[in-house]
């Protein structure tokens, strides 16, 4: 599993999640490379900030509400059981698209993470930067869709 993020100015820090992620993990995740990306893309004033995050069953957690509520950014809200419509997806797509281009798969799960590192460094800030402007678009069509299928 990976953790990343992305803002208008590119992606954050990739992370390799071992095993499986829970509340207390996401928030660790969280107060650490989140902060951390924020802090290397420029954003020094976090009450700009509007996170976006999809309703996993980890990020509804009490624990990981509680940990959003005592933090300087706003959390974007998110329809239950709606489309998932998080820029970051398109982003691992292109990651996964980039990946499938290798002429041979990787031998093994060492140099499969090294292509994944390799590969995820080659994301532009342009990219991130129309998928952050189509979010406007995003919301719109959730909200006139009623939470049902878009285009996106």
């Amino acid at each position: 599993m990976l953790w990343s993020c992305m803002t208008a100015r590119g992606v954050g820090d990739l992370l390799k999640v071992d095993g499986r992620l829970n509340a207390k993990d996401y928030i660790t995740i969280l107060h650490g490379d989140l902060y951390l990306s924020l802090e290397r893309l420029g954003y020094l004033n976090l009450d700009s900030v509007i996170f976006q995050h999809d309703n996993a069953p980890i990020h509804k957690a009490k624990i990981v509400q509680k940990w959003f509520l005592e933090q300087p950014f706003t959390v974007l809200e998110w329809p239950a059981q709606s489309p998932d419509l998080n820029p970051i997806e398109h982003v691992w797509a292109i990651l996964k698209h980039r990946l499938n281009s290798y002429p041979t798969p990787p031998v093994g799960l060492l140099q499969l993470w090294e292509r994944v590192e390799e590969t995820y460094k080659t994301i532009t800030t342009e990219q991130c930067e129309r998928l952050y402007a189509s979010m406007p678009d995003r919301i719109a069509a959730v909200l006139a869709a009623r939470g049902k299928w878009t285009r996106f």
